[in-house]
């Protein structure tokens, strides 16, 4: 799917994207956390890009103490919706991109910023090939659970 960055900057200022925050997800540690638990994350995401839309679907996660949210967003560049008015830095507004997967990590144990983000490809490829993604997006999580555990016992 190809967007033009201005179009793309006017939605997400706009609110002219779908939305919808996940009921929380609790767990008392990384390795009791499910990753089945995130396919009501993915089917939301799936089901609201194949119609063409803009998304954003965020899944809170309460670990132990340690509260930890996921976004799962449409974009065009490796930036938040929260930072869409630094994406004219790097495109003309005229210009015609294609639209990206980025997953979105926010918790105060993870870094020093308590913010990651990762692309995971276009979402023309999520749509042909979302469970092999899936899969890709699912080690990330755990990956960052483990880390955030790890920075909370220190």
């Amino acid at each position: 799917m190809k967007i033009k960055v201005g179009e793309f900057i006017e939605k997400v200022e706009n609110d002219g994207f779908y939305k919808k925050e996940l009921p929380v997800i609790n767990c008392k540690s990384a390795a009791q956390f499910v990753s089945q638990s995130l396919s009501a994350f993915f089917t939301e995401f799936k089901k609201n890009i194949e119609k063409e839309e803009l998304v954003q679907v965020k899944q809170p996660i309460l670990m132990g103490t340690n509260q930890i949210l996921l976004v799962l967003e449409t974009g065009i560049i490796n930036l938040p919706f929260a930072n869409t008015k630094q994406v004219d830095n790097f495109f003309e507004l005229n210009d015609e991109t294609q639209e990206v997967v980025n997953l979105v990590v926010a918790a105060d144990k993870l870094n020093k910023s308590g913010l990651r983000i990762d692309s995971f490809g276009t979402v023309a490829a999520f749509n042909k090939e979302s469970v092999v993604i899936e899969q890709k997006l699912t080690n990330n999580v755990l990956d960052k659970l483990a880390v955030i555990e790890e920075n909370a016992a220190k």
